[in-house]
């Protein structure tokens, strides 16, 4: 590294370097001494490659000279091809491009593509959306590796998002994770969802499933249905048996918003027995996740014990109710419905 430092003359600098008119080569700690004293310096020259205003210069033969109120970049015979003036701690200067036809660059063309100067805002959106809405990273990859032919070596930025990005990119945001339930015993929530029409009917001609998971313990149960319009009568008949059976009272129900259950006949007795009915939101299966995921969980393993058995498909039915009791005996995941499970068997 090569440094020349020119300050006033007759200036004494420390006790050991005194300057006088000639120019004297200096360390490059020494010129930082220099940057943080109060002696006022007259020109520098920097010809070093790790500084990052000037590198571009200096490793195409340019020579940076930095003044107190600006600075000049000349060229090997001394001409000068760019001054900037002081603003602050900044040398600003404003950059425009000159195409390939102009005189000034056919004259000197190094001179013209001497560094990679920014872009003008319409530029910028421009050849945005001339490369069909590409990013501005890798435009400026483009620009930098020269693979774009005509793509001027400008540095292209955004001030602002782009309206057609937002709408054409735009994805449906994650749902949030599930919380922790509040149920404190069983019956106190049951999810439920409707799982059909299956392509092939069962050896009793049903074509629907109906999945009931209570929240507390997890334990499911299974009813299968020969039309939709049967699932006000099986929900309305669970509940009551299972009430019966396990000496609890059902307070809610959760489902989606479908005609099976958001009906006057389900609607009416669940006012009467007074449960609530609480439907998740429309296009949102995640808020009633608990059961979708027992749907697949039930499926999943009905296929795989079909795949390996060999059997025809008719028997789907009874492949989900060897799945279902099972994993009502293998699959609780909770401690705290250990008992509870133990309970509803």
């Amino acid at each position: 590294m090569e440094t020349v430092v020119l300050p006033l003359e007759e200036v004494q600098i420390n006790e050991r370097l005194r300057i006088s008119g000639e120019p004297i080569e200096t360390l490059d700690q020494e010129v930082k001494q220099l940057r943080h004293s109060k002696i006022p310096i007259v020109k520098v020259w920097w010809n070093s490659k790790w500084d990052v205003t000037s590198s571009q210069f200096c490793d195409n033969g340019y020579w940076v000279k930095t003044f107190q109120y600006g600075s000049d970049v000349n060229d090997e015979d001394n001409n000068a091809i760019l001054s900037a003036r002081r603003n602050g701690n900044l040398y600003t200067t404003v950059f425009r491009s000159i195409p390939q036809t102009h005189p000034q660059f056919e004259a000197n063309p190094k001179n013209a593509i001497c560094l990679l100067s920014k872009a003008s805002k319409g530029d910028s959106w421009l050849w945005h959306r001339r490369l069909c809405h590409q990013n501005f990273k890798d435009m400026n990859k483009l620009v930098s590796k020269g693979l774009v032919r005509g793509l001027p070596e400008l540095r292209l930025s955004k001030d602002t998002l782009c309206p057609a990005c937002e709408q054409g990119k735009m994805t449906r945001s994650s749902h949030p994770p599930r919380m922790d339930t509040n149920c404190q015993s069983p019956l106190d929530l049951i999810h439920m969802d409707l799982c059909g029409p299956m392509r092939v009917e069962s050896l009793a001609r049903k074509k629907y499933m109906l999945v009931l998971v209570d929240e507390f313990s997890r334990f499911t149960w299974i009813e299968f249905l020969r039309d939709k319009s049967e699932a006000a009568e099986r929900i309305i008949a669970f509940i009551k048996r299972t009430q019966v059976l396990l000496g609890r009272r059902v307070r809610k129900i959760r489902s989606d918003n479908g005609t099976e259950f958001r009906n006057a006949k389900l609607h009416s007795f669940l006012e009467e027995v007074g449960i609530t009915h609480n439907f998740s939101a429309v296009r949102t299966p995640q808020q009633n996740g608990v059961v979708e995921r027992k749907n697949r969980t039930l499926v999943e393993a009905a296929r795989s014990m079909m795949a390996h058995s060999g059997v025809p498909q008719q028997f789907w039915a009874e492949a989900v109710s060897t799945a279902c009791y099972t994993q009502n005996r293998a699959l609780i995941p909770f401690v705290r419905s250990k008992q509870s499970n133990n309970e509803m068997k």
